[in-house]
């Protein structure tokens, strides 16, 4: 290996920095089985709030997760009149969801997508209207 590839490689910050500009879905299933330091590097508090795994402090615009969004559409899209959401209730529209044909690991109860933010910074309030 070259030395300026030894240097980066070497190096978490740099490492940290490499990756978070990977692909969402990358950063969470791959990069954490390279190696032991990569699995490390997956866990710092800045790789974390990417993977929408610990809250963003920050102000910004509301950011949706873009992983709960591919995999539970309807809860992240108006559906209904008026733009309003909905609960997906028939059999047909549930059974097109992603997770409805998945395997075994999508219902895992250690699965990580259950520990996922919806939103970055969190949403500190959510109200619920029945109609």
């Amino acid at each position: 290996m070259s030395t300026a590839l030894d240097t980066v490689i070497s190096s978490p910050e740099l490492v940290e920095l490499i990756l978070a500009r990977l692909p969402l879905r990358n950063l969470l299933v791959t990069a954490s089985r390279v190696n032991k330091m990569w699995n490390a590097i997956t866990l710092t508090p800045t790789l974390q709030r990417i993977l929408f795994f610990q809250p963003e402090p920050s102000n910004w615009r509301p950011l949706r997760n873009p992983l709960l969004m591919e995999l539970f559409p309807p809860f992240f899209a108006p559906q209904g009149p008026h733009g309003r959401w909905y609960w997906p209730g028939d059999a047909e529209s549930i059974a097109e969801m992603p997770w409805a044909t998945a395997t075994e690991a999508f219902r895992r109860p250690d699965a990580s997508w259950r520990r996922m933010l919806v939103l970055q910074p969190p949403a500190l309030t959510l109200i619920v209207q029945e109609i």
